[in-house]
């Protein structure tokens, strides 16, 4: 993975915590006849009963229709860090240089004349202190100026007005801005895949074409991708797929097609 240089160098202790369960395995069955399988965090691999008179049992279901729950739509940064295996000071460095939002959840608060609730865009600027890599850096830090997200006017609070306290804990990322991330900087993305190598492109269609009439169609063309590439990596026998590309070659016809008719 490609990630941006931190903007400030120095020295903090390795984050505890493994990759963040980004790719996990699920199992059915037990002793030797369990069978196991790979889980994304927002896909889940378990699936109802097979229909009336498809003659699949439960399991061959799970294993050959993953079914799609919502994205995460907002990351702690330790969470963040523990996913792109870098430390929060990173994080908190990289927002500072412009590549991420970091957001608060607030409480209806009389910010800049007006009621501001829900998610706010902090300054990075106004937090870093708390990030400082020789660990000397204070616990919370008070903050004076947020902005509501997709706005550039920055919402001050003056005195007497208490400004607001904020923790490490108290900083997220939207999903939305984790998926951009990860998509710029090439985390996760997979090494293209043996071109000698069949994949069963018949069941793909079936459950790609069975996911559409159950759900209709994602947001983004990329979710599908990514589902599918999930579908490959339940169902084969070696946990492996074709890398992003491939899949997409075989999904936009079908997704322009649906596209122009929506």
């Amino acid at each position: 993975m490609t990630a941006p240089v931190p903007c400030f160098v120095g020295f903090e202790g390795i984050l505890g915590g493994g990759a963040g369960g980004a790719r996990g395995r699920f199992r059915v069955g037990s002793g030797r006849g369990a069978r196991f399988g790979r889980i994304n965090h927002g896909v889940c691999k378990r699936q109802s009963c097979a229909a009336e008179g498809s003659g699949l049992s439960e399991t061959q279901q799970i294993r050959k229709y993953p079914m799609s729950l919502p994205k995460r739509a907002l990351y702690s940064l330790p969470e963040a860090a523990a996913r792109w295996s870098c430390q929060t000071a990173d994080i908190a460095d990289w927002a500072f240089a412009g590549h991420l939002e970091l957001m608060i959840a607030i409480p209806p608060t009389l910010i800049g004349g007006e009621i501001l609730s829900d998610l706010a865009v902090i300054a990075p600027g106004d937090i870093l202190a708390m990030f400082r890599r020789s660990g000397t850096g204070p616990c919370e830090v008070a903050i004076r100026r947020v902005r509501l997200p997709g706005s550039g006017e920055w919402k001050h609070i003056h005195p007497p007005d208490a400004a607001l306290v904020v923790t490490r804990d108290d900083l997220m990322i939207t999903g939305d801005a984790v998926a951009r991330f990860e998509d710029q900087h090439g985390i996760f993305r997979r090494p293209r895949a043996d071109s000698s190598k069949s994949y069963d492109w018949e069941g793909f269609y079936g459950a790609m074409v069975l996911r559409i009439f159950r759900s209709g169609l994602p947001e983004k063309q990329g979710d599908l991708i990514g589902e599918m590439q999930d579908w490959f990596i339940a169902t084969s026998t070696d946990g492996d797929a074709p890398d992003e590309s491939t899949i997409r070659k075989r999904v936009s016809p079908i997704w322009r097609l649906l596209q122009a008719e929506a």
